[in-house]
């Protein structure tokens, strides 16, 4: 005899789903990991924010205006980058299942498509640039932008806050690493 209790020595336990159930649990497990901000968002911003404070670390070591010190403050930039395209990718292959399991959208949920990914990014560099260049707040470009987006008030105004975290951050070690 055989192992299994249909006596074909099959010891497999197999569960059919039809389609519809299997587009239910995916769209549960979806609503549930939206309720929580997973800390794996968050761990992938902060290695970014570190990686940028240790080229910021190793273009003090150098001299100003010396090949090196230019190099370290380039790196930033294809770092940066690099980022953005990974979590781009993310970003757009998430919100195309989203549409294909009929994913309700709610007050405040961001339309995360191939053009909203290539244009918010370029539009807080602009702001970034801008406000670096004119002393002004990046809020005041930013501020508008995530109310574009489709975000609320509130998620707007907590999404400004934790923008300045990191860039009052990056402000603050860069003063400290020039003394």
């Amino acid at each position: 005899g055989g192992s299994g209790g249909d006596g074909s020595g099959e010891n497999v336990l197999s569960i059919q789903m039809s389609p519809m159930e299997i587009k239910h649990a995916a769209l549960a497990i979806i609503e549930g990991e939206e309720r929580h901000h997973p800390l794996w968002k968050i761990g992938f911003l902060v290695s970014c924010f570190i990686g940028v404070m240790f080229m910021d670390y190793m273009k003090d070591l150098e001299e100003c205006g010396t090949p090196s010190f230019w190099l370290w403050t380039g790196l930033v930039v294809p770092w940066t980058f690099g980022y953005t395209l990974a979590y781009r990718r993310f970003l757009t292959r998430r919100h195309a299942l989203k549409l294909k399991l009929g994913y309700e959208f709610v007050e405040g949920d961001v339309m995360w498509g191939a053009r909203e990914t290539l244009l918010y990014p370029v539009c807080c560099t602009a702001a970034g640039i801008l406000a670096g260049l004119f002393g002004v707040g990046g809020g005041m470009i930013k501020g508008p932008l995530v109310l574009e987006m489709g975000l609320t008030p509130l998620q707007a105004h907590a999404t400004g806050m934790f923008m300045i975290l990191f860039t009052s951050g990056s402000a603050c070690i860069t003063f400290y690493f020039f003394g």
